[in-house]
């Protein structure tokens, strides 16, 4: 399988522009407000009155913080978007394998790369680092 390449791994200097960050809030906001914990978070200690701009703004910190988990160095971009999605997205059920199995919009806000070569690029280093830990695991599968 190939993984898929998002500009905010490969690009530090990568910010994604402003409609894509209102996309993702709007998303965030949704998924805040089926989700009884993070409205509960959200919503704490606010009147009423003001609690649709405090679900909003603890969106936008979610998303702040997507952008941030996405632009840690030294981070497998995999464990980096099964964080996203574990912690923030609370897509507990799904194991993230290429990137593909996120929301359009998280890709969006991550920068997903439509080029093959980057995809390669992505995908190349893990197959040979996955590659040499089986064979320090286990030297008979150096033969194969």
């Amino acid at each position: 399988y190939m993984r898929m390449s998002f500009a905010t791994f490969t690009n530090p200097n990568y910010i994604p522009n402003q409609a894509v960050i209102d996309d993702a809030v709007t998303f965030m906001t949704e998924i805040i407000t089926k989700n009884e914990d993070f409205l509960e978070a959200a919503v704490k200690g606010v009147p009423v009155a003001e609690q649709a701009a405090a679900i909003r703004e603890f969106a936008r910190a979610n998303v702040d913080n997507i952008i941030a988990i996405g632009k840690r160095e030294g981070v497998d971009p995999l464990n980096a978007l099964n964080q996203i999605n574990r912690e923030i997205l609370r897509g507990d059920d799904v194991l993230l394998q290429t990137g593909e199995e996120l929301p359009a919009v998280i890709r969006k806000l991550l920068g997903q790369e439509k080029n093959l070569r980057a995809s390669v690029m992505s995908t190349t280093p893990m197959a040979v680092s996955c590659r040499s830990r089986r064979s320090v695991r286990w030297p008979e599968a150096r033969e194969s």
